[in-house]
């Protein structure tokens, strides 16, 4: 694992200095000190505006144009401004920013949710299943998901654990056991719980396993529940999802989905699976009623990674990860993947050619 984390470090150092070398230079802050007229936002920005403009990529070429309509609106120090930009592919962004400035009203701290891109989901009497959720980062997310509005309903192995999941809960919640290997045992569930507005996939076994290591069952567990069992339970759910047009589906994947790892058997596989079956679901149902929403986390601290005899960099606790995850859900993204700059090095990893990827990853 040392050396993985070596080739890990390659990648994001090789990362960094294409972006520093070859990337756009954008503007900054600093290309406008000492200029004028001096910028004060209770004057500049105060009243209805009209803009237009271009945003730039990577390479410095035009990417797309905008027209925006802003509104600003001061009472003192405090202030706020609207927009709502269209753009000529023809999606619309709305945000809305807060302005608390000191006296010269020219800095101050900003917030500005993106109305748009965040699409904030109404939990209200929503009803939600979570497979997976009796402890770590299924009940730090069914807790947000519950507190949010809607009813959570509970499901794992464990009778104990989620009738004691179930108790945490701030809402209407109930537990439902199930074992996600079973076929019958996902239907029975499926039948006692009834229709659903939205299912989060979580569960999953892990035991850390080289190929030299072979161990037949832990590793037909993993992809038995992992993939299989992902499969089994939206079969249950997602038919009279389409039939109505309308529901939501989150699956959970993993960092290590991305491409072979070293000490991966069964986990690394069962997750790839996971993460193509989302891939699938969206091409499938882009623009129906039914939203799939794919998470890709990296180490976070729970039961099983507790497992790994190795450092586990930037590892999440379960409230962390549960908090980017939820963030998700109220968006229209497809997929997240996280933390971003970890990320960064399986998602770069993908275009590596074979013979440069396995020797920084699983040199001999």
């Amino acid at each position: 694992m040392i050396l993985f984390a070596t080739g890990a470090a390659l990648m994001l150092s090789i990362f960094v200095l294409a972006c520093r070398f070859f990337g756009f230079s954008a503007q900054k802050p600093g290309d406008y000190t000492g200029k004028s007229p001096a910028i004060d936002l209770r004057t500049h920005l105060s009243g209805p505006m009209l803009c237009e403009g271009v945003i730039y990529g990577p390479s410095g070429r035009v990417t797309s144009r905008f027209v925006a309509q802003m509104q600003g609106k001061w009472s003192g120090n405090s202030g706020t401004l609207t927009e709502a930009f269209r753009y000529d592919s023809g999606k619309v962004q709305t945000r809305h920013w807060s302005q608390m400035g000191p006296q010269s009203g020219r800095v101050g701290r900003h917030h500005a949710p993106d109305a748009a891109a965040r699409r904030m989901r109404d939990w209200q009497g929503r009803r939600y299943w979570l497979i997976g959720a009796s402890e770590g980062l299924g009940l730090a997310l069914a807790r947000l998901i519950n507190a949010a509005g809607a009813e959570v309903i509970l499901s794992a192995r464990s009778e104990n654990r989620l009738a004691d999941a179930a108790a945490q809960m701030p809402g209407k919640a109930r537990a439902v056991p199930l074992d996600a290997a079973d076929a019958a045992s996902v239907r029975a569930a499926a039948a006692e719980i009834g229709p659903v507005d939205g299912m989060v996939w979580l569960a999953g076994v892990y035991w850390p396993m080289t190929a030299q290591a072979w161990q037949s069952d832990q590793a037909e567990a993993m992809c038995d529940v992992n993939f299989t069992g992902c499969v089994r339970s939206i079969g249950a759910v997602l038919p009279e999802m389409i039939a109505r047009n309308k529901g939501h589906i989150l699956i959970i994947g993993s960092l290590s989905g991305f491409r072979g790892l070293p000490g991966a058997i069964g986990y690394a596989a069962a997750k790839a699976g996971t993460m193509a079956l989302a891939e699938c679901l969206h091409a499938d149902l882009r623009g129906s009623g039914v939203t799939i929403q794919l998470a890709n986390p990296g180490f976070i601290r729970t039961r099983l990674t507790a497992k790994n005899q190795f450092a586990m960099p930037f590892l999440m606790e379960p409230d962390q990860a549960a908090r980017h995850i939820f963030e998700l859900m109220q968006t229209n993204r497809f997929k997240s993947s996280f933390p971003m700059v970890f990320s960064w090095v399986f998602r770069l990893a993908q275009f590596l050619p074979d013979w440069a990827y396995y020797r920084l990853f699983a040199p001999k």
